[in-house]
């Protein structure tokens, strides 16, 4: 056996009894399975977040048609394992016919397959979140085998119960998106191919292909992984430690040649597992269309514009493209999520940028990260300098150190700020890194500090169930300050109709009109129409229960009750502070509207207006002066104190004439 895993066979052999049996793999299957329920139940009482209704949309038409057309970008194998339940069931996807369907318009589609009266919305949403929550588990299971091999058993136990109650990690597993899988196989990927590195069987190598062609699959972002793998490689290769190789007769590689000549073979053979196992997950059909008619089907965003993007990746595409090297549908969703990683509107603290805030991450990660575990973190880097910093003990956790450095070196350099999840896949690395504290445990008479940590992590864990997605820690101000500092998916992802229903029936009735007028702007694809939230609607992100039947109403003094995306400016029609150009755009398109919804009563003065420009002319303005008065008025509530807060989520506002007339006028 190699030096490299003396030391975890040390310290697993120091512990009593006791120790055996809190870290035994049985308490580990149940702490993951705690997980995979609390992930579960706490999604019971949120309406879908923005993106899940393309997810299942896009597993279910896999499995049940083998079409790719349906958000191909958000990788293959993670929408199968999101969906596998509801395509057993019976739920009934849409007509595959119509502009839809043959355009890819996955939102419209997914929301219709969602809410049709055909289905069982709930029953879809549970079945699908349920799902994720096995995979949430799986990498729980995944964090408790690598740090019982690298640490010992009560390493091990508490990486595991710290994974387990990660309100960052129960966030997402218990969500229908990309961020859970993308967690586990970015640490598969990584701990198969090491595994593989310490002793070349062949499974083991099959199983590194496996895990990397895993991680292909279910997240386009899969390339930062590669920097990681290559620097494994190489320091296997120049490094002292024998190379045990285990294919046929058993040999032991010493000489670095050797070692290149050897492995530079095993990853030739284990690129091509991967590609079978990318064509086989696409039914080994270059197509994404199962039976396209040329000019009818097409992809939601044409091919050309991305196609013709600089840059490494789209010139690699359009070279694979050409002598179909894979699966169409494949280098689309890569080529995609390359070109619309470029720039995107994003909030930090009170500022906004087009293209992010290098202190985006950290900020995120320090304020959404639970104060105990930040508390264990600081604590097991203590113990390990305690330790000794010698190379017998630092090479053991020399990939979960790579992977977080080159994946915060990628985050850092992002220009997309969307949301704290972007960063999940370091989290399990961290969980890895709290097995220091296994020999704290064993040995120092301070045992009673992690464990104190461990219980307040519990604690706060407890105390965010079930809003999850929303939590702050205490130091960030908590969960109902979190519209201050962050939005979009870090807070509100559009998941808490459910709670605004609940307001609203809880809410005294009251006398006099204005207190009566409710109006509601919502940052989501869930449809408050379903919900019975029967409010005045206002501009908002999707819409799409009101798509077709909008209307212009003049805000009026009332409850303002209004996402926090919102509220900060994201995804409205003038993002972030009100600017020069926004105010002249706002007030021609206003003059425009005012004149032709004046007209309608009129016909010498609609037949004027029709003379000047088309019909379409004119709604256009209608609507582009709604959603600019509407981000108008967001430059004026965003410096107001809500007077209630729904989650963390949803802000409500009480506004007078008055306040209004200063707000649009």
């Amino acid at each position: 056996m190699s030096s490299s895993s003396a030391e975890p066979s040390r310290l697993e052999d120091a512990p009593s009894g006791a120790w055996r049996v809190l870290s035994s793999v049985w308490l580990a299957v149940a702490l993951a399975a705690l997980h995979a329920l609390l992930a579960w139940t706490a999604t019971l009482s949120k309406s879908n977040t923005s993106d899940e209704i393309a997810h299942v949309l896009g597993g279910v038409t896999i499995w049940r048609t083998g079409d790719f057309r349906m958000n191909p970008e958000a990788g293959n194998l993670q929408q199968r394992l999101v969906s596998w339940p509801v395509a057993l069931s019976d739920a009934r996807l849409p007509a595959h016919e119509g502009p839809n369907w043959w355009g890819a318009n996955y939102w419209f589609q997914g929301f219709e397959f969602l809410n049709s009266p055909l289905n069982d919305h709930d029953a879809i949403l549970a079945r699908a979140r349920g799902a994720t929550a096995l995979v949430g588990a799986c990498l729980v299971l995944a964090i408790w085998c690598v740090t019982k091999r690298t640490f010992g058993r009560p390493g091990a136990f508490l990486a595991t119960c710290a994974a387990a109650l990660s309100p960052t990690l129960l966030a997402h597993a218990g969500l229908a998106t990309t961020d859970t899988c993308a967690a586990l196989f970015f640490f598969l990927s990584v701990a198969s191919l090491w595994s593989a590195l310490e002793r070349a069987t062949p499974v083991r190598w099959v199983l590194a292909a496996l895990g990397f062609a895993g991680l292909a699959l279910a997240k386009f972002s899969f390339p930062i992984v590669v920097p990681v793998l290559g620097l494994l490689l190489v320091l296997r290769i120049v490094e002292p430690e024998p190379l045990e190789l285990a294919f046929g007769a058993p040999r032991t590689l010493t000489t670095r040649l050797g070692k290149l000549g050897a492995l530079a073979a095993l990853c030739a053979g284990a690129l091509v597992v991967v590609w079978l196992a990318i064509w086989a997950a696409y039914g080994f059909r270059y197509s994404t269309f199962a039976d396209a008619v040329p000019g009818r089907d097409r992809f939601f965003e044409p091919w050309e514009p991305m196609l013709a993007a600089p840059g490494l990746v789209p010139a690699a595409v359009r070279f694979a493209r050409e002598f179909q090297l894979l699966p169409e549908a494949f280098l689309y969703g890569l080529n995609y999520v390359v070109y619309h990683a470029t720039e995107r509107p994003s909030f930090l603290n009170g500022a906004f940028s087009h293209t992010g805030f290098t202190a985006f991450f950290p900020y995120a990660f320090v304020a959404k990260t639970e104060l105990a575990l930040l508390g264990l973190l600081a604590l097991a880097l203590g113990a390990f300098a305690k330790l000794g910093l010698g190379w017998s003990r630092v090479r053991p956790l020399v990939p979960w150190l790579l992977l977080i450095a080159v994946y915060w070196a990628f985050s850092l350099a992002s220009t997309i700020n969307i949301g704290h999840r972007h960063i999940l896949p370091t989290y399990p690395a961290l969980f890895v890194l709290l097995g220091a504290l296994g020999n704290w445990l064993v040995s120092s008479r301070a045992k009673w500090l992690p464990l104190a940590l461990l219980a307040g992590l519990a604690v706060e864990s407890a105390l965010a169930f079930p809003n999850y997605l929303a939590f702050f820690n205490r130091a960030a101000g908590g969960t109902t300050n979190g519209w201050k500092h962050l939005v979009d998916s870090s807070l509100d992802w559009g998941q808490d109709l459910p709670a605004v229903k609940a307001w609203l029936d809880a809410r005294p009735k009251q006398d006099s009109q204005p207190s009566e007028r409710v109006y509601f702007a919502y940052f989501g694809s869930a449809s408050p129409t379903r919900y019975g939230i029967d409010v005045i609607r206002l501009p908002g992100w999707t819409d799409l229960d009101v798509w077709d039947k909008r209307t212009y109403p003049t805000p009026r003094a009332g409850t303002y009750l209004v996402s926090a995306t919102l509220v900060q400016g994201i995804c409205t029609a003038a993002p972030g502070p009100w600017q020069p150009q926004y105010e002249a755009a706002y007030r021609d398109a206003r003059a425009k509207a005012e004149r032709w919804l004046a007209a309608q009563s009129d016909p010498a003065a609609r037949a004027a207006c029709l003379r000047e420009a088309p019909e379409q002319a004119w709604m256009q303005a209608v609507v582009g002066h709604d959603n600019l008065r509407f981000a108008r008025l967001m430059n004026h509530v965003r410096t107001l104190e809500p007077v209630a807060n729904l989650n963390g989520s949803i802000l409500v506002f009480e506004l007078t004439d008055d306040e209004l007339r200063r707000a649009l006028d």
